[in-house]
């Protein structure tokens, strides 16, 4: 396991509340060595594995997709589904490409390495 983190984009923006995850691509993983992280509203994540910082050490696809919803907009009721409607609106640089969610499709591959703890994932529409 290191420490990683980084920033991203897409198009050259700063992509906020998006999930991050690294699969690990090496034989014999299991769930428990994903790793994930939310970025902020700069764009800079910071991702964890087993409760744990960082990630495994190796090579990663990296998907990214729509972050969790805050608990407040989950519900069905007409007033928590009007504030979910105002979130997502306000989140800037959307959509997030479908493909880059998608584990069979994403183009995106990060070799993690121990001595190394700042990575930048650029997306393009």
């Amino acid at each position: 396991m290191t420490r990683v983190e980084g920033s991203i984009t897409v198009n050259g923006k700063p992509l906020p509340s998006a999930r991050i995850r690294f699969i690990p691509t090496f034989p014999g993983f299991g769930a428990e060595v994903i790793a994930e992280g939310t970025s902020d509203t700069d764009g800079h994540f910071h991702l964890t594995c087993d409760g744990k910082d960082g990630a495994c050490v190796g090579r990663h696809q990296v998907l990214v997709e729509e972050g969790s919803l805050p608990e407040e907009l989950r519900g069905e009721s007409g007033g928590a589904q009007a504030k979910m409607t105002n979130y997502l609106r306000s989140l800037s640089n959307r959509p997030i490409p479908a493909q880059y969610g998608n584990l069979a499709e994403t183009p995106l591959e990060i070799d993690v390495k121990q001595d190394v703890s700042t990575y930048e994932i650029k997306l393009s529409r």
